[in-house]
């Protein structure tokens, strides 16, 4: 069936990429993981075997791989660096995912409904994406969803994909997949169109249910032909407790017949969605105004479906508060204080015994970019932010930019607590605080979950929102007690904690008198979209969601929304007004916009001469700045990253002002998220 390719040894290098291991061998390519010492960063590279170079079909299937997701630019698919030759053996670099795989997920048991539709989402996102440039993935299998250390989803090896208009076969066979997800018109070696991805979704769904594969056989051809002549399997039947609804959904989902399956992903992913959390259900809704649209347009027609529905059928928040008590449960009036809990923690080194600075630290030259950005009197004094997957902070104009930390560990999700002398950022689905003094690092936990997305603490330091596997919690601020609390479970039982099980939140923001919360949630009432709720946290249960005003007409156009739903950053200035950019590139660059709840006004701003793309907005502590990064798109590769900072009023006309004085070859890669703080002056 396959061909078995001799072992060879291990390259020491691809290019300029210093190879540490070999990661996996299929039947057409090797896998490695490496060292970009240009980023210093890890990554996976895939390479063309060197016993397959003069057979033309190997030759072509690889390279049409490469052509294929060069042209993906989603937060649902893999992102590739880099493609190129070595010794004539083509390869692309890919970003190293070290979350692990889905398959790896499954056997260690099954997933719940609620998870396995918040999964199924964000895959469907990246394969509606796919579809629309009419590529099919033809070998979608949980081996080939791969997880980042924050436990995010992602599609990957795009290697059997087919062109939907393409030459129905460049490989001299029309059967190409795994199997298990086959669906019949692949089996059978007809053509194929993104109905055939809905299928194996169809069946990873089943499998992510039960643990099991759908249809079973002695032999992979046995298999094949079960998909081509079998009924669906009924998953009721070994596991009763699933929904008879989910049950029709995969059968739905796997139909033999095309087109009797869901049209889109999103149209399955919508059916699993309502399934699991009642959300396309309006009867179990109750009408309110506080939603900002993230879907203020979701088509090039500037048609704000978002707003419609919205208007119509908003989300009341549903609250269950778990009631338990940890036996040494602190009072809920708790607050954290760094060098109380240090003696317990585990903790990085401090400055006096930080490695030496990273490649990229030490390319970066004092060379200076000219700035005439004034310094805003009495907002803040510094700006924390992230470099090379170090934290650094620098004064308010780009002077005295220097790191404050040395692992070089991906970070993301930075903060200030309210004494001004700490820092929060998340590394994985850990929480970890950073005294800025003596520059210590103190992790609080390491969750036993999927993912952890969001860490913020009041203002007044006493509770903190945390968002874990897409649920939020909100719990008194003590580290001891967060950091006694292993999984969401247990941080529900601490005392005073308040759970919001409505939302599928991923980042959250507190309002400046700490009764109130922003935060972005996943909503799928209609094509999955991120959207930004806005709701009275002062009492447990909260009060009805607070209102963010009249939202704007028909002219509001997101444009990034068309192709990826997904809101990569946003801030809010504690009170009403808010900033946001879609997806358009580099894992999160893309059009500015805002926001002002009270007016009800917004739109894109994008102040550079209208060029795109931005990202990581954020608001000064007095609300009346903005720092944003920014690179210029029509500069391709040599786009460098940038920041600004400038009145917000000026902002929304059209103003930005000269970018920050900073060092150059302090953000090396395009894809840098910077994810800036700002510190107002102690």
């Amino acid at each position: 069936m396959g061909i078995l390719a001799p072992m060879t040894p291990i390259p020491t290098h691809i290019g300029r990429y210093e190879v540490k291991s070999e990661l996996g061998r299929g039947g057409m390519a090797t896998v490695y993981q490496a060292h970009d010492p240009s980023f210093d960063r890890e990554v996976a590279i895939k390479m063309l075997p060197q016993q397959f170079l003069h057979d033309p079909q190997f030759r072509i299937r690889f390279e049409r791989e490469v052509k294929t997701i060069a042209q993906m630019e989603h937060p649902s698919i893999v992102p590739v660096y880099d493609v190129g030759e070595d010794n004539g053996q083509p390869y692309f670099v890919m970003r190293n995912m070290t979350g692990g795989s889905l398959e790896e997920r499954i056997k260690k048991g099954a997933f719940s409904v609620q998870d396995t539709a918040r999964l199924v989402t964000r895959l469907a996102r990246g394969l509606v994406y796919a579809h629309k440039k009419g590529i099919v993935h033809r070998d979608l299998k949980p081996g080939n969803v791969l997880f980042d250390e924050g436990g995010d989803a992602f599609i990957s090896d795009f290697g059997l994909a087919k062109l939907m208009d393409a030459a129905p076969n460049m490989t001299g066979s029309g059967v190409i997949g795994t199997p298990a997800y086959m669906s019949p018109e692949q089996a059978q070696g007809s053509n194929v169109d993104g109905r055939s991805d809905i299928y194996a979704l169809g069946a990873i769904i089943y499998e992510m249910l039960s643990g099991e594969h759908p249809y079973k056989a002695n032999t992979p051809m046995g298999v094949v032909l079960k998909h081509i002549t079998d009924p669906v399997p009924e998953i009721r039947r070994d596991h009763p407790n699933i929904p008879a609804e989910v049950d029709e959904i995969i059968k739905k989902a796997m139909n033999k017949n095309p087109d009797k399956r869901y049209a889109t992903a999103t149209d399955l992913s919508q059916a699993l969605n309502q399934a699991a959390f009642g959300e396309t259900d309006a009867s179990k809704k109750s009408p309110s105004s506080g939603i900002l649209s993230g879907g203020l347009t979701r088509n090039k027609k500037n048609i704000w479906i978002g707003v419609i529905v919205l208007a119509l059928i908003f989300l009341a928040v549903a609250v269950n508060l778990l009631l338990g008590k940890p036996a040494s449960a602190p009072a809920p009036d708790a607050t954290f204080t760094p060098a109380a809990s240090r003696a317990s923690e585990t903790a990085l080194p401090s400055t006096a015994t930080l490695p030496p600075p990273t490649a990229t630290v030490a390319e970066i030259t004092p060379t200076l970019i000219p700035s005439a950005t004034p310094l805003p009197p009495g907002a803040l004094d510094k700006i924390a932010f992230l470099s090379a997957n170090d934290v650094w902070w620098m004064n308010p104009d780009g002077s005295a930019a220097s790191p404050l930390s040395g692992d070089a560990a991906p970070k993301e999700k930075l903060a200030w607590l309210p004494d001004g002398k700490t820092l929060t950022y998340l590394r994985g689905t850990c929480v970890y605080l950073l005294d800025v003094e003596t520059r210590l690092a103190t992790r609080v936990n390491c969750f036993n979950a999927e993912r952890l997305d969001g860490f913020r603490v009041s203002p007044d330091g006493k509770r903190a929102a945390i968002s874990i596997d897409l649920q939020l919690i909100i719990v008194p601020f003590n580290a001891e007690a967060i950091g006694r609390a292993g999984n969401r479970i247990a941080l529900s039982r601490i005392e005073g904690a308040c759970v919001y099980n409505r939302h599928s939140v991923k980042d959250v923001r507190w309002s400046r008198d700490g009764k109130k919360l922003a935060f972005i949630y996943l909503d799928t009432t209609a094509q999955p979209v991120d959207q930004i709720q806005f709701m009275d946290v002062s009492a447990c249960p909260p009060a009805a969601p607070a209102s963010l005003g009249a939202l704007p007409g028909n002219t509001f156009v997101i444009e990034g929304f068309d192709e990826s739903g997904e809101l990569p950053s946003f801030d809010w200035d504690g009170e009403r007004r808010f900033v946001f950019n879609d997806f358009v590139r580099n894992e999160g660059f893309g059009n500015l916009y805002y926001f002002d709840s009270k007016t009800g006004q917004g739109g894109k701003v994008n102040p550079l001469q209208g060029k795109c793309c931005y990202r990581d907005a954020r608001f000064s502590p007095d609300g009346k700045y903005v720092l944003f990064a920014f690179q210029d798109m029509s500069l391709g590769q040599k786009a460098v990253i940038q920041l600004y900072f400038v009145e917000f009023d000026k902002l929304i006309q059209g103003e930005a002002g000269e970018p920050l004085a900073l060092p150059i070859g302090l953000f090396p890669d395009p894809r840098s998220a910077p994810q800036p703080a700002l510190r107002l002056i102690p």
